[in-house]
């Protein structure tokens, strides 16, 4: 009862939120295209690994590079239901029709997932906190090279169920997914505008088998940038293969149904 209580007063903040922040102030729309691939194993009962590498593309029609990144983590899974991670991520930020062409980003992160079945759906939150040392763009003759460091704080819920799951007469199968999050920060060159950004996120994952997926998902992104004091809205399109293994002692197979990585 309490833990359904916590659920629903975080889903009706982070809808508050969602909602404040589209009647903020004058807004910029682009699109963007996100393809990613991310490899997540078990080891051992209480070990694991995972990797992704992405790249996103702005406009839908006349792709430009926008980010390139590559992300790796250690997990330790206390149980079935509660995993921590750890790890450190390589961002790249395209930046178009300028000498310096590639601004980069070192970050660590760590997470906490809690994984919770519900009827034929489950769903999970994430608590995510990133420390970034990002390469800041070049302004009036400053050289390249300068870096900034934020820590962000990253909240997220995700909702799925299926529509045609896998069985013995069925080898492919349908499912949805819904999901929300909100990422705050602070440090240098933020001016006190604590909110970073938010997402909202839906559609179908596909299921060749129990260990390869591919989403495909539409993704809404709220996002206020401090270097030009403005909200910016983006309407993404993800395409996502999500490989899972298990090379525990146990039986080889996927102990909770998949789940997106959110960059």
């Amino acid at each position: 009862m309490i833990y359904n209580s916590v659920n629903k007063s975080l889903s009706l903040l982070l809808l508050t939120i969602f909602n404040y922040t589209i009647a903020a102030q004058a807004q910029n729309t682009s699109n963007q295209m996100w393809y990613t691939y991310n490899h997540q194993a078990i080891v051992s009962k209480h070990w694991g690994y995972m990797f992704d590498v992405n790249h996103r593309t702005t406009n839908f029609n006349k792709n430009t590079s926008v980010l390139s990144a590559a992300r790796a983590g250690i997990t330790y899974l206390i149980d079935k239901q509660h995993r921590i991670t750890a790890g450190y991520a390589w961002f790249g930020t395209h930046i178009q029709n300028a000498e310096y062409g590639l601004l980069q980003e070192n970050r660590l992160w760590q997470q906490y997932q809690v994984f919770k079945p519900k009827g034929k759906t489950t769903y999970f939150h994430r608590v995510r906190i990133e420390q970034r040392w990002r390469e800041a763009t070049p302004a009036n003759g400053a050289n390249k090279g300068i870096k900034r460091f934020t820590v962000r704080s990253r909240y997220m819920y995700q909702h799925q169920g299926p529509i045609w799951p896998i069985t013995k007469e069925r080898k492919f199968g349908v499912g949805w997914q819904a999901a929300s999050e909100i990422m705050l920060h602070a440090g240098e060159g933020i001016d006190k505008k604590y909110f970073e950004q938010f997402r909202a996120i839906g559609g179908v994952v596909l299921m060749p088998s129990k260990t390869f997926n591919i989403a495909v998902l539409y993704q809404y992104i709220n996002q206020y940038r401090p270097s030009v004091s403005q909200h910016f809205n983006i309407h993404t399109i993800r395409l996502t293969l999500l490989h899972q293994l298990d090379f525990s002692a146990k039986p080889k197979k996927v102990t909770t149904p998949p789940i997106m990585k959110n960059e």
